[in-house]
């Protein structure tokens, strides 16, 4: 492919032929990267490049760091200058990241924690532009990774943390309360929320402006729910107390019933 051709791509997307993606996709004999004038990418998605190295990775988001808005990794080894760069890529145009059941090299075992501080610079707190990230099966993240997220991350708007069991839940509505532009936060399978009082909590740290994804018997969804009392989550129904002075909906997305909030807090099933 010529150089100006390169310069053309701004979409990249191998998940569908993963299997087959490696290192030589990229790199020729004489160790040189063939994509170096492929710098406008706006979109790179590797999900399950499993054969693919931290150094291809790295070169990619090098090359396109100014651009990029964004990128999925699923699936994929990656490094800490890989994590640099996503960094970098964060201060101009990156929205998206999909960072889900990622191994971070070097690590000494599969649980070792990563806090992403080179991902999260000091000072680019007023810069950083992610909205989304999804963190889902890494089994490197901590309380300590949230506590940075919601530090260095301001101004996101969903974050996917499912099977993340090292985070602690004081640590899940610190960054809850942390991030104002906060709208979901997907918190299934994680063991550390095991009952319908840390579910409320949760909610009630928001106080109304998010959006909170849990599974434990019922997978719920609850929106814009404003100054509402304590109520009870079941396996098959919702219980209301002394719910709401405002219209909202909740919507539980295991058997899905749907419940209307109105103002004088009545309420009606749709199965």
């Amino acid at each position: 492919m010529t150089r100006k051709n390169q310069s053309y791509i701004q979409y990249l997307d191998l998940s569908y032929a993963h299997e087959y993606v490696t290192d030589r996709c990229f790199i020729n004999n004489k160790d040189e990267f063939l994509l170096k004038y492929m710098t406008n990418l706006k979109y790179i998605n590797l999900s399950k490049c499993t054969r693919l190295s931290p150094t291809v990775i790295f070169l990619l988001v090098k090359h396109n760091a100014h651009g990029l808005h964004t990128l999925v990794l699923a699936s994929c080894k990656i490094s800490n200058d890989v994590l640099k760069w996503i960094g970098q890529a964060n201060q101009h145009q990156l929205k998206f990241l999909n960072l889900e059941n990622t191994m971070i090299r070097p690590c000494k075992a599969i649980d070792t924690s990563n806090h992403l501080e080179s991902m999260l610079v000091d000072n680019s707190r007023n810069t950083a532009q992610l909205r989304y990230i999804n963190l889902s099966f890494c089994t490197w993240v901590s309380s300590q990774t949230i506590e940075n997220i919601a530090r260095g991350l301001p101004k996101l708007e969903y974050v996917v943390l499912q099977w993340c069991n090292q985070i602690k839940l004081r640590t899940i509505i610190m960054m809850a309360k942390q991030l104002q532009f906060l709208n979901t936060i997907d918190v299934q399978h994680i063991d550390t929320i095991h009952d319908r009082k840390q579910l409320v909590r949760l909610f009630r740290s928001r106080e109304g402006k998010a959006t909170v994804d849990a599974q434990k018997g019922a997978q719920m969804i609850m929106s814009n729910i404003v100054d509402c009392q304590p109520f009870v989550l079941q396996k098959d129904m919702l219980m209301q107390h002394n719910l709401c002075r405002r219209r909202d909906s909740l919507r539980v997305k295991k058997k899905v019933m749907l419940l209307s909030l109105t103002n004088d807090c009545t309420c009606n099933s749709i199965n």
